[in-house]
């Protein structure tokens, strides 16, 4: 009898757990899998060779965590990566856990699932429980839809600055490095600008102004030179051409004076 009720609150277990919701995950093409270490072991038990198994056999395309080794559409927009974090405690008694958390390019969980497993070996235990962690998604059904892409832009909010806009902007992984917040202590050209891509072109945008108000003051133009672009500036009465340089994370800007006068400004990416 004791055998019996152990075994039936095992299954009931079982199905409670399948039972989560899963969200819709056909607006994501690429899965990016997190690889676990344990020390300085990657991945000594499989877990995460697992779900990128299991994952390709649902159709998502994998890709690498080295987001330079990222297929070009998916450093356009990393809104079409889904992240995929494990963890899954180095245990030698007990059941061997494993939970997997689904997140957008934004950092935002979408979905949680753990599962347990119990079996002679450690790798066997992790596997059973990779395993069913990924049976939920299997169970939802999955094609990858085009036209469902989820948006690699936050959405401006009313009365939002440019500033505010462009720290949740940044949240967003795999934009072109030029594109993204920049400060510098200087007093005379501006103490911030923020740079983005608006119509095939990057434009700068002051950052003390509300969004919905924020006319580009700058528009840079990549020149054949790496890293080097031209800007045409539009400071009211004060227009001129110069240029910025990528070097080193900072973006160096030549800044030419009313009266002429030129100076160098570097801009740090906060």
């Amino acid at each position: 009898m004791r055998t019996i009720f152990l075994t039936i609150a095992l299954l009931t277990y079982t199905s409670l757990a399948l039972s989560q919701e899963v969200p819709s995950l056909n607006a994501y093409k690429y899965a990016i899998v997190e690889t676990i270490f344990y020390d300085d072991t990657p991945d000594e038990f499989g877990v995460s060779a697992t779900v990128r198994n299991e994952l390709s056999a649902l159709g998502f395309e994998l890709a690498a965590e080295n987001k330079e080794a990222w297929p070009e559409e998916l450093r356009q927009n990393a809104c079409l990566g889904l992240w995929v974090k494990l963890d899954a405690p180095r245990r030698s008694l007990g059941r061997k856990r494993v939970t997997m958390t689904l997140q957008d390019c934004k950092g935002q969980a979408l979905y949680t699932h753990v599962e347990y497993g119990n079996a002679p070996t450690l790798a066997e235990a992790y596997t059973y429980a990779a395993n069913m962690v990924m049976k939920p998604l299997a169970g939802a059904g999955y094609q990858y839809e085009a036209g469902n892409v989820v948006s690699a832009e936050p959405v401006a909010e009313k009365d939002q600055t440019v500033r505010e806009f462009a720290k949740a902007y940044m949240q967003v992984n795999g934009r072109e490095p030029i594109e993204g917040l920049y400060s510098t202590d200087a007093v005379i050209a501006p103490a911030s600008v923020f740079i983005r891509e608006e119509e095939g072109a990057f434009v700068i945008l002051p950052t003390e102004i509300l969004l919905a108000e924020a006319e580009p003051m700058g528009q840079l133009t990549k020149s054949t030179l790496p890293g080097v672009y031209k800007i045409i500036w539009e400071r009211g009465e004060h227009s001129f051409k110069s240029t910025a340089v990528l070097d080193d994370g900072k973006l160096v800007i030549e800044w030419i004076n009313p009266d002429e006068t030129v100076m160098v400004v570097a801009y740090t990416p906060l």
